[in-house]
């Protein structure tokens, strides 16, 4: 059996074709323009102690704009620590000062090392202080980690905070830092 094909069945099968891949070019552009105003509104999902559904935090405390998406590794003669500091992805996180997690405040990991994390905060901590952070979209079964503060700066009208880990992390656990 041999199909032959008219000039009227090739023109046909062209525009469903054509038709096909404008309608997948169109569903995908509208998938990341959405993912796009998702991430431009900063909304996460915060779950806090005692309250069973999360609470939504709209405008967390976000590190200024034009940070690089590559991850560098910071090296050289200026770098004294004994662990790597590396930059990456800015990482949502709640800060607790007191102690008091119900108080917790939200925060901003700007760099991170298996020893200990840079934070962009919303207010100072004294040096040598006990602080307790964790990861915003970490699941409810991760505890909260105590850091000890080992400097603060101003940066950008908040602060920076850099934080020592009490205790070596798992490399799954310190994963969820970024």
């Amino acid at each position: 059996m041999e199909i032959t094909w008219d000039l009227g069945g090739i023109f046909l099968l062209v525009l469903i074709v054509a038709v096909a891949v404008a309608a997948l070019g169109y569903l995908s552009h509208q998938n990341r323009r959405a993912s796009s105003q998702a991430r431009s509104r900063h909304e996460f999902l915060i779950s806090t102690s005692g309250v069973k559904e999360p609470v939504r935090v709209p405008e967390p405390l976000m590190p200024p704009e034009g940070g690089s998406r590559k991850i560098p590794i910071i090296t050289g003669p200026a770098e004294k620590r004994k662990a790597l500091r590396r930059k990456g992805n800015h990482t949502p996180i709640l800060l607790s000062y007191s102690g008091n997690l119900a108080q917790a405040v939200p925060a901003v990991v700007l760099d991170r090392s298996t020893g200990g994390l840079g934070v962009w905060a919303p207010q100072d901590a004294a040096v040598g202080m006990r602080v307790q952070v964790r990861p915003v979209d970490a699941p409810e079964e991760l505890p909260w980690f105590t850091l000890e503060v080992r400097h603060t700066r101003p940066r950008n009208g908040k602060w920076f905070l850099g934080l020592k880990f009490e205790n070596k992390l798992p490399w799954g656990q310190l994963l969820y830092f970024g």
